[in-house]
């Protein structure tokens, strides 16, 4: 590319953390697909801020020795823990368990019921 041109596009959000993510793995790579999908689910999110904080954690002792890695798996869950952390608390406690809204819909849940439901919005899993 000629000295002084411009890129023909603006680098998203998911780019700048890519690029940020490739300064300590030269060898990490994600497809336009990938890079797309993590834009329709977490761009609401500071993704470059995110990924110098995942790289400054895996320079740390206790990642190295849990001989963590970065991979696309590990950057879905890292974002996916953010934004679950990021969510605000949408229940209440009342007699016997909590109320919440589901859908615009007042509904109650018993305690065990309500510790399932927040396991799942935190980690996308039914247990």
């Amino acid at each position: 590319m000629a000295e002084g041109s411009q890129l023909p596009f603006e680098p998203t959000a998911a780019d700048r953390m890519l690029e940020v993510l490739r300064a300590h793995d030269p060898k990490f790579s994600k497809s336009p697909s990938w890079l797309n999908m993590v834009l329709v689910r977490y761009g609401n999110m500071d993704l470059e801020l995110e990924a110098h904080k995942m790289v400054e954690f895996l320079q740390t002792p206790k990642a190295q020795r849990a001989k963590r890695e970065l991979n696309g798996l590990f950057v879905l869950n890292w974002l996916r823990n953010v934004k679950a952390d990021q969510e605000p608390f949408v229940g209440e406690l009342s007699p016997g368990g909590y109320v919440t809204y589901l859908d615009g819909k007042k509904v109650f849940m018993e305690p065990e019921q309500w510790r399932a439901y927040r396991e799942y919005v935190r980690t996308g899993r039914i247990h």
